[in-house]
């Protein structure tokens, strides 16, 4: 079947439009091709959700309950891919829940999905072919990302900054009332003049300087 929808959301997120193939019965259910818009943001889903509901034949009620997320439903195993591409606007900053922070660019997200839709897991790549955050500008920025439990890993980060080049990895932990966050950095070829944090500090800093590694946590 082919599926349309306007104005579709999925708890306390949404889309304007969305449009794909979807087909299979109560044991699994196959999304293929199906694309969803927000605001410039264009994303592409496939893959399979399995209703993980008791016994051989389960009711229609009992698997839209689990799709919805209902309140005491069983979960659904989710296997398949997200791609996303687009601008990063006010939308997409909103959409992200980033809207306080000054970024601006454009963003492409190939991701490979596992899990359950109450507990996805989830490895991938962003790209930031271009992007600005504040004052400080980057071309080709690539970013490894993934997610395991409560555990969100940046397993690689690089991001060219006129010719500096920054690197590094991160994780964040969530297990607990307040999240755990480590991050490890180094950069290359950094212009000191240039730093955003010296800008209001009266020191006559100039030349380039090489951070071979600095941990955070």
């Amino acid at each position: 079947a082919t599926l349309r929808a306007f104005a579709p959301g999925w708890g306390d997120y949404g889309a304007d439009a969305a449009m794909g193939r979807i087909h299979g019965g109560p044991d699994a259910l196959h999304i293929e091709d199906l694309y969803a818009s927000a605001g410039r943001m264009v994303a592409r889903v496939n893959g399979t959700l399995t209703p993980q509901v008791e016994g051989p034949d389960p009711s229609l009620a009992e698997v839209v309950d689990a799709l919805s997320g209902a309140e005491g439903a069983q979960d659904v195993a989710l296997a398949g891919s997200v791609a996303l591409a687009g601008p990063v606007d006010q939308n997409a900053l909103e959409l992200a829940e980033l809207e306080d922070y000054p970024m601006a660019g454009a963003v492409r997200a190939d991701i490979d999905l596992g899990g359950t839709l109450k507990r996805p897991s989830a490895h991938g790549q962003v790209r930031l072919p271009y992007a600005h955050y504040d004052t400080v500008a980057t071309d080709d920025a690539v970013l490894t990302v993934s997610l395991q439990g409560d555990v969100l890993e940046l397993e690689e980060l690089e991001v060219p900054v006129g010719d500096a080049l920054v690197a590094g990895a991160a994780s964040v932990t969530s297990i607990y009332d307040e999240p755990i966050v480590s991050v490890s950095v180094s950069a290359q070829n950094v212009v000191l003049q240039d730093l955003a944090p010296w800008q209001e500090v009266d020191m006559p800093l100039s030349g380039r300087v090489d951070l071979p590694f600095l941990s955070l946590s």
